[in-house]
């Protein structure tokens, strides 16, 4: 008996450390609020410390596609160093509430609560125990015929004097097929 109790114990532990990302059940609206980013996108996603110097640029491709009424993102990041990360999300509605469910490339699941204002898609990713605020404003405008992918953020890490604030730009062009 005492095994059987570890064994579910570990077997939640895992879950709880690594929950599932996977489909939801939606309704057709989450079609309607996230449309403007299906398809393959690819740019610069830029980190500036507070005092606006430039920290690191990712290259990026997100390819966003639909599984139902559930939209999946694929997201390949490149790193100055040459290292590339491959990442997975999923965007729904829950009740009204727009949600992102992320999985980095390294297992990490991260969810970020959404809200529409304004034609914008605003996220926010709040962790007080790991001490992370994160907070980002997406949306996808049309200029001289092309179809750009806008995004802006800011991400507060720690506290007091050791808290770090850096701020987050992403330009991406749509990929034509």
């Amino acid at each position: 008996m005492i095994r059987f109790c570890l064994f579910v114990a570990c077997i939640a532990a895992a879950l709880v450390a690594r929950p599932p990302v996977e489909a939801h059940a939606q309704s057709p609206m989450a079609r309607v609020l996230f449309a403007p980013y299906t398809g393959e996108w690819t740019g610069e996603f830029r980190i500036y410390t507070l005092d606006g110097a430039l920290q690191t640029t990712i290259q990026v491709r997100q390819r966003y596609f639909w599984d139902g009424d559930t939209q999946k993102v694929v997201i390949t990041d490149r790193y100055p160093d040459g290292r590339v990360e491959r990442s997975h999300a999923l965007n729904y509605l829950d009740g009204d509430t727009p949600v992102c469910l992320v999985r980095k490339a390294d297992g990490t699941v991260v969810r970020l609560i959404g809200q529409k204002q304004a034609g914008r898609l605003f996220w926010k990713h709040d962790a007080p125990k790991q001490q992370k605020y994160e907070i980002f404003k997406e949306y996808v405008d049309t200029i001289g015929g092309v179809s750009l992918y806008f995004i802006d953020g800011l991400g507060m890490y720690g506290s007091g004097a050791h808290r770090t604030i850096l701020i987050f730009e992403g330009r991406y062009r749509k990929v034509k097929r």
